[in-house]
């Protein structure tokens, strides 16, 4: 009898084992089937504290990614200035190859006395000495003479004003082209007593003069000139004409 009670009551818990089981069951599925229900747009939220380690390393990244870029820019901006320097030498190079070759094509004005002075005469009689010079454009372009002035001085050389006469002197009416490698005369006359007082070394004979012009660019330029006469040898000239005086009235532009 205690036997059968037994299996009875096993058999009991066995069956009310199996319901509780078959409850579980359902209560699962009905949780399962409510989370399925539930809606799955809403996008989830992870916190991450800013000294966690993905952070950190996402930082590292960050900054190896930004070495190639910094390298990148120190590139361009060395060439930039690679290339301004560059820009700039040639500006440079460019102006002094335009100056050079204005320097060589442009026109230039000189006087030159190749003569000592020519003794003439009038019914016979002498009148006097004649100095004859010769202006030369010896550029390589035509010259626009706009000024012109030329000079004869009988005395020493402290007779010379501080300031050249011709500086007062008025530009041409007419302005005149001067090509190259023409020639012409300008003609000064000496006195025949005044020849002999510096054949006699008492005084000196100077020519002077200016020329003022421009060359086919445009650019002004001017010509002073002043030459003495030496009538007998010395140790240092010939006789004849050369380049001397105060430096005011020897220049060229």
């Amino acid at each position: 009898m205690y036997r059968i009670a037994s299996v009875l009551l096993i058999s009991c818990l066995i069956a009310a084992g199996q319901i509780a089981g078959k409850g579980g069951k359902a209560t699962g599925s009905e949780a399962h089937a409510n989370v399925q229900s539930q809606p799955t747009n809403q996008a989830p939220i992870i916190q991450t504290r800013p000294d966690s380690e993905p952070s950190r390393e996402r930082t590292e990244q960050a900054g190896r990614s930004n070495g190639p870029h910094d390298w990148v820019d120190k590139v361009n901006a060395l060439s930039t200035l690679v290339i301004a320097a560059f820009t700039a030498a040639m500006f440079f190079m460019v102006r002094a190859q335009v100056r050079e070759y204005r320097t060589r094509e442009r026109a230039w004005m000189v006087f030159s006395i190749e003569q000592p002075p020519t003794q003439v005469s009038q019914g016979g009689q002498p009148t006097g000495f004649s100095i004859v010079g010769f202006l030369r454009n010896v550029g390589s372009t035509p010259a626009t003479i706009v000024k012109q002035s030329h000079f004869g001085n009988i005395g020493n050389r402290g007779d010379f004003t501080a300031v050249p006469p011709y500086m007062s002197d008025k530009p041409l009416d007419s302005a005149y082209s001067f090509v190259p490698n023409d020639v012409r005369p300008a003609l000064f006359h000496v006195d025949d007593s005044q020849m002999r007082a510096a054949f006699a070394g008492r005084v000196h004979i100077y020519v002077f003069g200016q020329i003022v012009y421009r060359d086919v660019f445009g650019k002004g330029h001017e010509t002073r000139y002043c030459f003495r006469y030496y009538p007998t040898a010395t140790a240092d000239h010939q006789t004849g004409f050369y380049p001397e005086g105060p430096a005011e009235y020897l220049k060229v532009t």
